[in-house]
């Protein structure tokens, strides 16, 4: 009985080791977990090897496995590894964008910016291995430096300020505003041109009440003086027409003005010849160089050639302005169009059939073309005033030319005179 319970313990004992023991699958795996050693970027096939071979071993093998924390450590030395080459690699690739700017001029603008851009898109660990991210600082800080230099040389050709500087500094403010903000502060003098701005602005200020100032007791002979002082402070901007002191005594000075251009245009309207319609209740007034018959109000056809202006005005006090062409001559001309040679230089004015009336009498003919003295008529009768000659050519089937004389020169002008004065 005991020999008997002896050998069941022997049994159970080979057993036991027989079931403890190693497969030869394995051993061959922890052969190959062993021979990784040390891990290196170079470890990736003999770690590779021996995950297939731990991964093929059945559950019981796997147990009995002595490596397998050998083998994660060395799979996650190894992936680590990798990681930190590839951000080696990646910082490295940006260093040679960066190296590649070369010597910063304005034609580098391209690859600053892809540098630039290579930079920012990097991971934050390639960011910190870039040895050379203050060069691309730098190539930027010079890129905005020659950007910036153009619009410092506008500033400094400003020179010393004075009335005579304001196109020199509208140049040097339309290259600063017309540039992006990092060039704006790049430039070194924007002080300067903020002074010569205001310098300038300072001297317009000036400058215009100095002309308000000369304009002194208003005449009828004031109004250069009145409109040189307008112009000055009417080129101001809001701000600074706010700073000229005397602005009010440029409006009252104005004010007179146009107080005795009407006085004055009243007297000549009064000087004219004029009748009255009493149907239609209105008054024609006629400069005295009008050819009249009698002192019955009644012009002349018959008397001269001429081109002249009258004045028209109803019961509500509206005026307007007409332009008669007139021929009076032996022969017909059946003119319908006037050109106007003014020292030489020629401008046409055409005639409706409206426009016209014709007539004879005793062997003479005379032509008349009457028609409203818009801008255009009233703009050549100024041309005609100031001209040293002008021949007016009324022109049909046949020619006749009129040279302008300085008696009606003088008319146009006091038809003119009055018409704006009173018309204002």
């Amino acid at each position: 009985m005991k020999r008997t319970a002896i050998c069941l313990v022997l049994l159970l004992t080979l057993c036991l080791n027989a079931c403890g023991g190693k497969s030869k699958e394995a051993k061959a795996a922890d052969d190959l977990i062993s021979s990784i050693g040390e891990v290196t970027l170079e470890s990736e096939s003999k770690i590779e090897a021996a995950e297939q071979a731990v991964s093929a071993l059945n559950a019981e093998d796997k147990e009995r496995l002595e490596g397998t924390e050998t083998l994660a450590a060395a799979r996650k030395s190894y992936d680590t590894l990798v990681q930190e080459a590839a951000v080696a690699q990646e910082a490295a690739d940006v260093e040679a964008v960066i190296n590649a700017i070369g010597e910063v001029t304005l034609e580098r603008e391209e690859a600053i910016g892809a540098a630039r851009k290579a930079y920012h898109a990097a991971s934050a660990g390639a960011k910190a291995q870039v040895t050379n991210a203050a060069k691309l600082d730098e190539a930027e800080e010079a890129l905005l430096s020659l950007k910036a230099a153009p619009i410092e040389e506008a500033i400094a050709a400003i020179g010393e300020v004075t009335l005579d500087s304001a196109e020199a500094i509208d140049m040097a403010c339309m290259a600063y505003d017309g540039s992006e903000p990092e060039i704006q502060a790049a430039v070194g003098n924007a002080g300067d041109l903020d002074a010569a701005v205001e310098a300038l602005s300072g001297l317009r200020v000036g400058q215009a009440e100095q002309l308000i100032s000369a304009i002194g007791e208003v005449t009828l002979d004031s109004a250069g003086a009145i409109q040189a002082a307008r112009d000055a402070y009417d080129a101001l901007g809001k701000e600074d027409a706010a700073k000229v002191t005397n602005a009010g005594d440029l409006t009252a000075a104005a004010e007179r003005l146009a107080a005795l251009e009407k006085e004055q245009g009243q007297a000549i309207l009064n000087n004219f010849y004029h009748q009255h319609d009493q149907v239609t209740a209105i008054d024609w007034y006629y400069p005295k160089a009008y050819p009249y018959y009698t002192a019955d109000n009644l012009w002349g056809v018959d008397i001269r050639s001429f081109v002249l202006p009258y004045l028209g005005r109803d019961k509500d006090g509206n005026l307007w302005m007409r332009l008669v062409c007139h021929y009076y001559g032996d022969d017909w001309i059946f003119f319908d169009r006037a050109i106007f040679s003014i020292d030489g230089e020629n401008q046409t004015k055409s005639f409706s059939r409206s426009d016209l009336n014709r007539d004879h009498d005793g062997g003479y003919v005379w032509e008349t073309a009457d028609v409203a003295a818009g801008s255009f008529e009233q703009e050549l009768m100024w041309e005609i005033i100031n001209s040293t000659q002008t021949i007016i050519r009324l022109e049909g089937n046949y020619v006749h030319d009129i040279t302008v004389s300085d008696t009606d020169k003088a008319a146009m002008r006091e038809v003119l005179t009055c018409y704006e004065a009173l018309t204002d």
